[in-house]
């Protein structure tokens, strides 16, 4: 799942990405102890967000944590000692995924939504009990949640703000219930007003951003939406002066959120790190650009690196995990092939094994074989310009003896379009020194 608090790791330092990392990793580990795998599918990002901000007001340390928590194995699961932030962050995710798919079901009736919380039934209920063990006030969330198709049902206010505040409190409520206990979970209990706040304005800014986000989708299948309700809109999209507006109430919550994160006891660096992250999503989500209360972090592309270049890159992470010993040399290899393939995340690991251990990372399976396909194009990339040029021009004289395009005999600085992104009607005129030579 996307979730509002998403996070990139460029510019952060190494702490900071390690801290993410081990949160992500962790939370999503403890899931699958506590429920199985398959409830790992139903990780939310802004769920870790709680672990994060759990894990930092509790004061843990991160180097202490067991081997299965830091190992990049995401087969590699916790039996024992789990962080009780991780532990009541798990155990949120699936209690607030079982709401989602309920309220799905209630509001669509499709089957999909049916057969997706029958499969997780099993782990829902775990969950439940697992949060009673806790403490949590499982009734009063089930009480709040409820309370949304009473308020859409009778929603009245004197302004769209008053609606949308009005509509967004159950979401808000339920939200702050979760960080509020939280913070006792990890003996905070000081912190829990602090949290709860937080966790009502997070909760707020959810809400908003869904109805935001699915404003035609409810429009075309007739369900409730806030926006829709409070503007009093019969259109089947937001006008651009509608779309505006509800930004602007949208950012007005996110600096809302910046100031209840600036009330937080945890660092400063902490602090403008999750503003930044919650701005960057908004601003994709939004597309729009407004100030917020932080300097934003520049993220720089990264630069595709040569594959000799590489290779030798590999090699030489490979020869610093295993000392250059001989008899490491099986592990040697298969520290240099990951590392070849993966470099950035190779070079996080503190030690072969947790280099052989991305092997069984889910998310390595994917960049694993984005590489593989990504090699014949970066071989290509490196041949010199004659050869490309020549293959390119030969390419199209094939093409316009078949009868599939215009280009003329005298145009022979052509390239692929492909490398100019035009049709081929556009390539002459985009990309040959002849200008437009087609006959389209």
């Amino acid at each position: 799942m996307f979730g509002l608090m998403r996070a990139k790791s460029c510019g952060q330092s190494d702490q900071q990405r390690l801290q993410r990392r081990l949160n992500y990793c962790g939370t999503c580990k403890t899931v699958g102890t506590l429920y199985g795998h398959k409830a790992r599918l139903l990780l939310n990002h802004d769920t870790v967000f709680l672990a994060e901000i759990l894990t930092a007001l509790g004061g843990e340390d991160f180097n202490s944590w067991q081997r299965s928590l830091q190992s990049f194995n995401c087969l590699n699961l916790p039996k024992t000692d789990i962080p009780l932030a991780l532990e009541f962050a798990a155990t949120a995710n699936l209690v607030l995924a079982d709401f989602k798919l309920k309220d799905h079901i209630a509001d669509e009736n499709k089957s999909r939504w049916r057969f997706a919380h029958r499969s997780f039934a099993k782990s829902f209920e775990k969950a439940a009990e697992k949060l009673a063990e806790m403490e949590f006030p499982l009734e009063k969330l089930r009480t709040v949640l409820l309370e949304q198709n009473k308020i859409e049902a009778n929603i009245s206010g004197e302004s769209p703000d008053d609606i949308l505040n009005l509509l967004a409190e159950p979401t808000a409520q339920a939200t702050a219930l979760f960080f509020a206990h939280g913070a006792k979970i990890v003996g905070r209990e000081t912190a829990q007003e602090t949290m709860f706040r937080l966790g009502a304005t997070f909760g707020r800014l959810i809400y908003l951003l869904d109805a935001f986000e699915d404003y035609e989708k409810d429009f075309r299948s007739g369900q409730f939406n806030a926006f829709r309700r409070a503007f009093e809109s019969t259109q089947n999209t937001l006008s651009g002066a509608l779309r505006r507006r509800a930004a602007e109430m949208i950012r007005f919550a996110e600096n809302e959120m910046a100031e209840r994160l600036a009330e937080l006891a945890i660092t400063e660096q902490l602090k403008e790190l999750f503003v930044w992250r919650l701005n960057d999503n908004l601003t994709r989500k939004l597309k729009t650009n407004l100030p917020v209360l932080t300097k934003p972090l520049i993220c720089s592309p990264k630069r595709r690196m040569p594959l000799a270049q590489r290779w030798k890159n590999a090699a030489k992470i490979a020869a610093e995990l295993t000392a250059n010993r001989w008899q490491y040399l099986p592990a040697f290899a298969v520290v240099a092939l990951i590392a070849f393939i993966a470099p950035h995340e190779a070079a996080k690991a503190k030690s072969w094994q947790d280099c052989a251990g991305m092997g069984f990372n889910l998310m390595f399976l994917g960049a694993l074989v984005g590489a593989v396909l990504a090699v014949p194009a970066q071989m290509a990339a490196n041949l010199p310009p004659e050869i490309t040029g020549r293959a390119a021009r030969k390419a199209a004289r094939k093409l316009q003896g078949a009868g599939n395009s215009s280009w003329c005999d005298s145009c022979s600085d052509c390239i692929d379009c492909g490398d100019c992104g035009c049709d081929s009607c556009d390539c002459c005129s985009s990309c040959c020194e002849c200008g437009s030579c087609c006959d389209c």
